[in-house]
């Protein structure tokens, strides 16, 4: 099995890999392209890449672990904490409200 993954002009190393989730083109209004990207690879940085593969086909490939309910495939040389989340009556739902420069300030010093 090949450890180094080509997804573009980079070549990435499986262990740099966190998960692929599914890509889907028709959701973003402002993205051209002609090839058929299927798949979106996350790195342990964070940053994203586009893969022609399915998240199933790059399992596969890769020997990556599915969730099928969620179509992800994750490296199982990576370790994840998953947490449950219900949300509660009491709890606001958006995002939370920016903080003001002294709250920031407050907080760096702290």
């Amino acid at each position: 099995m090949e450890t180094i993954v080509t997804l573009g002009r980079r070549l990435i190393p499986l262990e740099d890999i966190a998960l692929v989730e599914p890509f889907d083109p028709a959701a973003q209004t402002d993205f051209k392209t002609e090839k058929s990207y299927k798949g979106r690879v996350i790195l342990l940085n964070r940053e994203s890449l586009l893969t022609e593969a399915s998240p199933q086909g790059f399992a596969a490939a890769h020997r990556f672990l599915m969730l099928p309910a969620d179509d992800i495939a994750f490296n199982p040389a990576v370790s994840f904490k998953i947490e449950r989340f219900v949300p509660t009556k009491d709890r606001k739902s958006g995002p939370m409200p920016k903080a003001t420069f002294k709250q920031k300030r407050r907080r760096r010093a702290a």
